[in-house]
């Protein structure tokens, strides 16, 4: 049994205690945060890993929210979807008209619809009556305002056999059940959060029944006087735009990305994630108001492969112990990180200077491909970076240069600005030298993780020729100056999305999604001399989507999708894609909500895939992938026990019409079939 886990039950003594008198705790509505997860997440390309690290990101501003009568425009574009004309007019409206009383005061201001609202309640708050002193720092009221525990239990299970669990473990069988496990308990109110957590992932064998493979914990303090943030346990950093330093997620491109490219610089962040294999571990934190200062520092042992000769891997994240091999690889790495940043906040923006120093007790090797020759290697990094933020006269520029001590260099740079009261714009560039490697970097760009070896340049539109239509649309072209995966020589690519959204009135909703990409790639071939060549080609993929919401009833919702994929590989292969689904929403009663959705896929392969964003239980997000031919189903019952308890029940089955095996590796189920059961409870005190 781990130390961490005999403090369970002191843990969740102290939270009761704490929160006992906290009956007007902030709650949080399914419903809505399923909405802002499904806007957001729609169509992303996202691993259930990534997700999860996106969501607790949101789940933390939730529980944290921007206080609109205390926050200036910088901090109000942390909000998703918000331009900075609307920011400034939030601003203005409260310097001229005193303190927002309710949320509902902003509908007042120019720019600002009931969809606003509906996207940003949750995060944001017009903050409590009266400030308490600092007098107040000893007392229970102080701490427990805006208190709330929570424990959230989770099991999952594949119902049928896969290969791993029948091989003996000897021969590379799995360890331990099929069952996923994952246990939570926070506490969270405005200035304190304490979190522990534990997750068991199928095939692997649990410590003890109460302990796993899988921990986080924390400690935090926050908004205490001069001191913003005080972390002990693990935490996320993200300072400036996430060129040096970004471990709490990024999304990709998407219609919202002009306001992502600015949602940065969130500093350290409690982490909540069991999983989370790229989180510090240790102590953080941020003191301070127009000089802000951050320190932070991590030891923890991550996963890796050793060689004979006594180096190692890089160290991965997300790693499942299943296997005898796979957990002798767990905890083989110990990896040290010292970071600082000091920001100075300037007439409309701030000023950021960050360091990072990481260490490991083993030398990385980076391998022997020419994609790899530029990788991190050996036992240290050192970085620097400068970055900035200002809004000048409704135009927001926004920026962060880095260097690594190995010599690489990069660079990412934007303005955004609204082009008249129904037009929002947004241009970036970036340059990363393909020597360029800061390890705990993940920005905006074309290859997700650590920057380097790519130049890019950004634009997108965000466009209300009236109240009822939204048109965006963006165009990201990309090039590699170096040898990537698969490549010698640089390659370049491009991708555009165009989205239209049209309420037709208030319960039918319409979107239509175009996207393309393309990408060089290349071909190894034999030529009529019998003699090995390559050559530049490229991969192309394409897809159209219409879907419609319909809401007949507030109590009953339709959703249907169609989306074509056309793809054609670097070799001239093409191939085609279907998706249509039809999605039920009703609720039954106050207390009990059914969601389900039958889907049915017809692709020639994966280059065709389809994605599906689908309903889920609250914390946890589910983006399927769907190939070959098939049909898949899934029905979700959420029920409110009581004020306090909220139970799931989810199960979800998938049929391919084409195959008779599924999977790959230990995880091959024999039959044309998979399905998943899992349930949930959560109780709130």
């Amino acid at each position: 049994m781990s130390k961490l886990s005999r403090y369970l039950p002191l843990l969740i003594l102290i939270c009761w205690f704490i929160s006992a008198p906290a009956a007007d705790a902030r709650q949080l509505v399914e419903d809505d945060i399923e909405t802002i997860m499904n806007n957001l997440f729609q169509g992303e390309e996202l691993s259930d890993e990534e997700l999860q690290l996106l969501t607790d990101s949101y789940m933390d501003l939730i529980l944290s929210p921007v206080n609109i009568n205390r926050a200036g425009e910088t901090e109000l574009l942390t909000l998703p979807g918000i331009t900075p004309g609307v920011a400034r007019n939030i601003v203005r409206h409260r310097n001229r008209n005193g303190p927002y009383r309710h949320i509902s005061d902003l509908l007042e201001i120019n720019g600002i619809e009931e969809e606003f609202l509906v996207r940003n309640h949750l995060f944001i708050t017009t903050g409590s009556r009266q400030e308490r002193f600092r007098e107040h720092y000893l007392t229970r009221s102080y701490w427990a305002e805006g208190a709330r525990t929570e424990h959230v239990s989770r099991v999952q299970s594949v119902m049928e056999t896969q290969e791993g669990y029948q091989k003996p473990e000897e021969e590379g069988g799995f360890l331990g059940n099929p069952l996923q496990i994952y246990q939570r308990t926070r506490f969270t109110g405005r200035r304190l959060s304490l979190n522990m957590n534990s997750s068991k992932l199928p095939g692997e064998e649990p410590l003890s029944p109460i302990s796993s493979h899988h921990q986080s914990w924390h400690a935090a303090l926050r908004n205490t006087g001069s001191i913003q943030t005080a972390i002990a346990g693990d935490f996320h950093v993200q300072f400036g735009r996430g060129l040096l330093l970004n471990t709490a997620g990024q999304f990709g491109k998407n219609p919202q990305t002009s306001s992502m490219l600015n949602r940065q610089d969130r500093g350290i962040l409690p982490a909540t994630a069991s999983r989370s294999g790229a989180t510090f571990r240790g102590l953080g934190f941020t003191a301070g108001n127009r000089v802000q200062l951050s320190l932070f520092h991590s030891s923890r042992n991550r996963t890796a492969t050793i060689h004979d000769d006594g180096s190692a891997s890089f160290p991965v994240s997300f790693r499942a112990f299943r296997t005898q091999n796979e957990l002798s690889r767990k905890g083989s790495l110990n990896e040290k990180s010292f970071g600082a940043r000091v920001r100075f906040s300037l007439p409309g923006g701030y000023l950021g200077f960050s360091s990072l120093h990481t260490e490991y007790d083993l030398p990385i090797t980076s391998g022997n491909r020419p994609d790899q020759i530029y990788n991190f290697s050996g036992f240290s990094q050192t970085g620097y970076s400068t970055d900035f933020l200002f809004n000048v006269a409704g135009l927001l520029i926004f920026g962060e240069s880095a260097i690594t001590d190995n010599g690489g260099s990069g660079y990412i740079a934007g303005i955004s600005a609204s082009a008249g009261p129904q037009t929002d714009l947004t241009l970036s560039v970036r340059s990363f030298s393909p020597d360029f490697r800061a390890i705990h970097g993940n920005p905006f760009s074309e290859l997700s993780g650590a920057p380097g070896n790519e130049r890019g340049f950004f634009g997108g539109i965000r466009f209300r020729p009236e109240n009822r239509i939204t048109l965006t649309a963006f165009a990201d072209h990309f090039t590699f100056p170096a040898a990537r995966f698969r490549n010698t020589r640089p390659t370049s690519g491009f991708e555009y999305r165009f989205v239209a959204d049209i309420s037709m009135n208030r319960n039918l909703h319409l979107q239509l999604q175009f996207r393309q990409k393309q990408r060089e790639q290349e071909l190894e071939f034999t030529n009529h001399l019998g003699r090995a060549e390559r050559r530049m080609s490229s991969e192309n993929r394409r897809s159209m989507r219409l879907q419609a919401e319909f809401r007949p009833q507030p109590t009953l919702r339709f959703r249907t999708r169609i989306e074509q994929v056309d793809s054609r590989s670097a070799d001239n292969i093409k191939e085609q894609g279907l998706l249509l689904f039809q999605d039920l929403q009703i609720h039954i009663t106050r207390t009990l909500r059914i969601d389900g959705r039958v889907t049915l896929f017809d692709t020639d392969g994966y280059n065709a895939r389809v994605f599906q964003f689908e309903n889920d239980f609250l914390y946890r997000m589910t983006n399927t992938m769907l190939q070959n031919r098939g049909q898949r189903i899934y029905a979700m019952f959420t029920a409110s026990l009581s004020s306090s308890v909220t139970a799931w029940a989810r199960y979800s089955i998938t049929t391919y019409d084409d195959q008779i095996l599924i999977g790959s590796g230990n995880q091959t189920i024999a039959g044309n079939r998979r399905s998943d059961l899992s349930f949930q409870v959560r109780v709130v005190l």
